[in-house]
């Protein structure tokens, strides 16, 4: 009688513990999907951000004024400062892009136009202090892109 138990107890166990299992399996797929959902609706809103930023102040893409930029950098002006805070605005987003897309160039170009916001807000860019901010990879990831478009 012992020896039957002793089998009930583990038949039950065992259906049991394949229960859990399989729905931590199916929850987990289910977090996946959503958090991947969501994650990428974040992505296009905030390039939408960027898009309405543009139409709101057109100067902060265009070149005359980013070269005007470079050579007053640490002006405290107001177009000045708003360029900067556009900036960082753009290479956060695309950090988020690349993390989400982990990296994949085509992908993210898919996304993106990355190209030419890395090399429109190049002299941003090549600011030493702001380098030491980013992560090595996506430090690499950008001075990479850029010079693949340098050499081009």
């Amino acid at each position: 009688m012992t020896n039957q138990k002793s089998r009930s107890f583990l038949r039950d166990f065992s259906i049991a513990l394949t229960s859990v299992i399989l729905t931590s399996v199916v929850g987990y797929i289910t977090f996946s999907k959503q958090y991947n959902s969501d994650e990428k609706f974040r992505l296009n809103e905030n390039i939408n951000k960027l898009l309405d930023i543009e139409l709101q102040y057109p100067f902060l893409e265009d070149s005359t004024f980013i070269s005007k930029w470079e050579r007053n950098r640490n002006s405290n002006n107001d177009s000045a400062l708003r360029y900067l805070t556009y900036c960082e605005y753009v290479f956060n987003t695309l950090q988020n892009v690349c993390d989400y897309y982990n990296y994949d160039l085509e992908k993210i170009d898919e996304f993106m136009d990355v190209n030419d916001l890395i090399i429109m807000h190049r002299a941003y860019w090549e600011n030493p202090e702001l380098q030491k901010t980013e992560s090595p990879e996506f430090r690499a990831f950008v001075n990479r892109v850029y010079t693949r478009l340098k050499s081009n």
